[in-house]
């Protein structure tokens, strides 16, 4: 494990986004954010622990998840201000802009709160642990988006 490689903000940004971009992977991850209350930078994170062969424990997500609540609320607002609006009017693009931006932020202010997290050597996705810290119980959700990332390596 490389403490310095998986806190690097750059590098997990443009992982998140190559990531996010893959056939089917934005609907899987926005399905677990509407369907189960899911971050989807945090289900991002579980993958670039696993690449790693990293893991994480469900304390140290919800540790994770206390350290980003502020932030969490500024994205969830602009989200909910963006969906307001139609794609074609102006301020559609700004919004989508400052939620990028925030995005961003809140990628920066988890890897800071992993800094002070006990990541252990794994094999193992620790998506699971990440649902068990949400208090989230979809196996079916969960297999489908492991089988996901497995193909898209």
């Amino acid at each position: 494990m490389n403490l310095d490689k998986l806190c690097d903000a750059t590098a997990f940004w443009q992982f998140s986004c190559d990531l996010y971009a893959r056939e089917g992977v934005k609907e899987l991850c926005l399905q677990g954010q509407e369907d189960y209350g899911l971050n989807v930078n945090l289900v991002l994170l579980c993958h670039w622990l696993y690449q790693d062969h990293s893991g994480l424990d469900s304390k140290g997500f919800s540790n994770i998840k206390n350290a980003i609540i502020g932030v969490d609320s500024q994205v969830k607002t602009q989200r909910s201000k963006r969906k307001r609006l139609s794609k074609g009017e102006p301020e559609y693009q700004q919004c989508l802009a400052l939620e990028l931006q925030l995005e961003k932020q809140m990628q920066h202010e988890i890897l800071l709160a992993l800094k002070k997290q006990s990541i252990a050597d794994s094999d193992e996705h620790c998506l699971a642990q990440y649902l068990a810290a949400e208090g989230v119980t979809a196996p079916d959700w969960l297999q489908v988006i492991l089988n996901h990332f497995a193909l898209n390596k």
